[in-house]
């Protein structure tokens, strides 16, 4: 579990380097924020997010489940806001599609740790 959290620390890192390269604003301080960054977006997701799912669920629906990335990028904001001036993004739909890299990246390590 502390690996995990490591290495979900460094995706933050990764997702900010690589908004940074291609011109969206998105910065972290520090690995400590990262980590921070990390056990608060974990706690999020465990006790809000199924809330969240259960809620929306009829949009969810319709939407034939994009309205997932919404509360995932939803979940992100409520972190960064948290965690403001130590981690700063441009806006709402930044932090939407950081979710998603983060999301891809945090599933594709999570995939490796099995095996």
């Amino acid at each position: 579990m502390i690996i995990r959290l490591i290495l979900n620390s460094l995706i933050f890192l990764f997702t900010a380097y690589l908004f940074r390269e291609i011109g969206l604003s998105f910065t972290i301080e520090s690995f400590w924020w990262a980590l921070l960054a990390a056990i608060i977006l974990g706690t999020l997701n465990l006790f809000i997010k199924p809330l969240l799912h259960l809620i929306s669920l009829p949009i969810t629906i319709l939407t034939l489940g994009l309205f997932s990335l919404i509360i995932n990028g939803l979940l992100f904001w409520l972190m960064i806001l948290m965690l403001r001036p130590h981690i700063d993004i441009a806006n709402f739909w930044v932090a939407v599609l950081a979710a998603l890299v983060y999301t891809i990246f945090s599933s594709l390590v999570a995939k490796i740790l099995k095996k």
